[in-house]
């Protein structure tokens, strides 16, 4: 089974491998490593087998625990995104075009970054006046 899983899903990720020539190997002493376990002392979740996975061992599991854990689980950014476009769009439908509407809606959703007002002010001139 983890042939099948290897050759068709992990293959576009073996670029991002520390030693991607060994992965089949390490990925059957990685399972190994958990069939000779109890139960009990099996880990769980990704975070438990992060933590504990030797580097030297097994860097390529540790790089994909690293890039399982870099995947969003969910799309609230894009969700929040879209209710944060509904509110202006509702708000400021007629009297706006869409291109300002646009740099709203993110200055509105990324409103915790730091904005230089000098650099702003810079970009603008050189492109109005």
């Amino acid at each position: 089974m983890f042939d099948r899983i290897y050759d068709k899903r992990l293959t576009i990720l073996t670029k991002d491998l520390p030693s991607a020539d060994l992965f089949p190997q390490k990925l059957f002493r990685w399972k190994y490593r958990f069939q000779n376990k109890p139960p009990k002392e099996c880990r769980s979740n990704a975070a438990q087998a992060l933590k504990e996975c030797d580097e030297e061992l097994f860097p390529n599991i540790l790089t994909l625990l690293k890039i399982y854990y870099s995947i969003p689980a969910t799309s609230c950014e894009c969700k929040r995104s879209t209710s944060a476009l509904r509110r202006f769009h509702t708000y400021l439908r007629a009297s706006m075009k869409q291109e300002r509407l646009s740099v709203l809606v993110l200055m509105h959703i990324h409103y915790g970054k730091v904005i230089d007002e000098e650099k702003i002010v810079d970009i603008f001139s050189e492109k109005y006046l």
